[in-house]
């Protein structure tokens, strides 16, 4: 079960500690350090998967919810923060994240997050081709 994802978050170490144990899981990992540069990849590449820092250095993490097409892409955000607060969370789930994690992130809390993401995808996929192939 391989996805295609970005990380996104200004701390260097994070997003190569991510890249790496989510490469070593099979997936293609790209990652980027503030959100003009997101905006741009997420122009060029449809990705299943991306993980976002509220906190960045040029915006916020939440604009990234904002620049997914929902009818489009089958993209999924899961954010992320050291410093949660109940309108975050509020605002990240009504702008339809897929998770909300807390930093510290461990590495099995993560990767079972994707894994969920997924496999919910892939049940979507199974039942939209089900149905088609009922009414064809």
């Amino acid at each position: 079960m391989s996805a295609n994802i970005l990380v996104i978050d200004d701390e260097e170490s994070i997003r190569f500690t991510f890249c790496k144990f989510l490469a070593e899981k099979g997936n293609k990992v790209s990652t980027s350090k503030n959100l003009l540069d997101s905006i741009s990849k997420m122009k060029e590449t449809i990705y299943d998967v991306i993980i976002v820092d509220i906190i960045l250095g040029d915006g916020c993490g939440l604009d990234v919810l904002k620049k997914v097409d929902r009818n489009e892409v089958e993209t999924q955000v899961i954010i992320m923060t050291a410093y949660p607060t109940m309108e975050t969370i509020d605002m990240s789930f009504k702008m339809h994240a897929a998770d909300y994690i807390i930093k510290p992130i461990r590495q099995n809390e993560l990767i079972s997050s994707v894994n969920n993401i997924i496999q919910s995808k892939l049940s979507l996929r199974k039942n939209s081709i089900e149905k088609n192939e009922i009414f064809v």
